[in-house]
Parts: C-alpha cells; sequence; structure tokens
C-alpha cells in the first residue's frame, strides 16, 4: 500500500552515510530521489522551509510508466492525425522551405530545455540531483563534498534525448512532413526507453559523451547552496525512511 505523507523540516545536522539512492528526477522547486523501497519529494517553500512527499517506489514506478505510456499514446495519435502532403515536396522550392521547417523544430527542440534549464530554478536542481546521487555512491553525503562532485550523470534519463537529437538532425535533410518529423522524434525517444530496459545503451562511450555534453550544457547548471542543501534534506529523509522499516 503506497504512504502518502506531508512534513517540513530544516536542513538536517548530519545526514546518515549510508543512505542508498537509485536515481532521482528535478523538479522547478526541488526533487524526487528513489531507492528501491522508497520515493521522497522535497520541495523548498518562500519561506526557505523545505516540504516532504513520500510514497512507496512501487506506486511511484506505476507513476513513471503512466508518463512513458502517455508519450506512446501521443505518438500513434500523432500518425493517425497527420495530414499528407498535397504538393511533391522533392521540388527545390518545396524541400527548402520544409527544410527551414524542420531544422526550425529541430533548433527549437534545442533551445526549449536550454531556456527551461538555464534561465530556472530546475538546471540547477537538476544539477544538485546528480551531485547527491553521485555523494551517496561514494559514501560521502556533505555539502563541501557534493560541490565538489560533476553535476553530469551517464544514468540520466536525458542521455536518451541527446541520442535522439543527435538521430534528428541528419533526418533534418528528408523530406517528410515537418509533423511526421515531430511524430519521429517522439517514437525514437520512446523506442530507445523501452528497448534499453538493463541500460548498456547508456554505457556506450559516443553515447555517453553526447549525453554529458548535452547535460553540462543544456539542462544543468551550477547548484546554489540552497539547492544543495535541499537534495541533503532529501537524501537524509529517505535514509529515514528506509532506517525506520
Amino acid at each position: 500500500m503506497a504512504l502518502h505523507h506531508s512534513d517540513t523540516g530544516s536542513v538536517p545536522p548530519s545526514t546518515p552515510r549510508q543512505t542508498v539512492v537509485r536515481g532521482g528526477r528535478a523538479h522547478l522547486h526541488g526533487m524526487t530521489l528513489f531507492n528501491r523501497n522508497y520515493a521522497v519529494k522535497a520541495t523548498r517553500r518562500l519561506n526557505g522551509d523545505v516540504v516532504f512527499r513520500w510514497m512507496t517506489y512501487a506506486s511511484y514506478r506505476r507513476r513513471m510508466q503512466l508518463a512513458v505510456f502517455g508519450l506512446g499514446l501521443l505518438f500513434l495519435v500523432s500518425l493517425l492525425y497527420i495530414p499528407g502532403e498535397d504538393v511533391p515536396v522533392l521540388l527545390p522550392s518545396h524541400y527548402l522551405t520544409g527544410l527551414v521547417d524542420r531544422m526550425s523544430i529541430w533548433l527549437l527542440l534545442i533551445a526549449l530545455p536550454y531556456v527551461v534549464c538555464q534561465y530556472t530554478s530546475l538546471g540547477g536542481y537538476h544539477a544538485a540531483e546528480h551531485q547527491v546521487i553521485s555523494a551517496c555512491i561514494h559514501g560521502e553525503l556533505t555539502p563541501e563534498r557534493i560541490q565538489q562532485t560533476d553535476r553530469t550523470s551517464p544514468y540520466c534519463g536525458t542521455v536518451y534525448i541527446s541520442v535522439v537529437m543527435a538521430a534528428l538532425l541528419p533526418l533534418v535533410f528528408i523530406p517528410v512532413d515537418s509533423l511526421y518529423y515531430l511524430a519521429v522524434a517522439a517514437g525514437l525517444l520512446l523506442l530507445v526507453v523501452l528497448l534499453d530496459r538493463s541500460h548498456r545503451f547508456r554505457r556506450h562511450a559516443l553515447v555517453r559523451k553526447l549525453g554529458l555534453a548535452y547535460q553540462r550544457y543544456i539542462t544543468t547548471k551550477r547548484a546554489t547552496q540552497e539547492q544543495v542543501m535541499v537534495a541533503l534534506c532529501c537524501a537524509a529523509k529517505l535514509a529515514e525512511l528506509e532506517h525506520s522499516k
């Protein structure tokens, strides 16, 4: 049975060293960290308080599976309702127009996450999430250690997005309707996520370099001290739940 609670607290004076974190997800005002048993969402309020909500990992995983299912459904619906081309796209004038449209879409798909992550707090929380997980793995869960840890992670789901964006670039030059191009983008992302059940794909050297570069320059930025402390609070709450079983 899933547990749903709320709690408010300040930064813990000492965070358990043996916190086991399997992964996480950044939010605009905090993050979610999870292990085999629990998922904890930490949100920082305007007054500085950190509010926690937690549930069983099984419940959290079901929510993520529903999100993936929604992406797949969107992909299928888009294929059904995209109208066909009424003009021959191989004519030079129509090809150039379509090329500009598809290149604009590709640049927009790069620019949108950059603006969201670099000009809001999301990029900092994304970095802090990676750093606290890495610090947990190395057994040094302190603010100083977290600040020194690399803000990128080869296990982040954005690695999939970076690969899809790289694969979409040469497809820009194929004469297809721009809406089909968006549908292919959603389908590629869904396919990569579903096929990489063992995460072996993310360990490939080229994939790793693409993913880390995408995170460093687009989806993360240097975490502030407050964001690091939210990450510490979240890890501490996860450890508290784990040790109180």
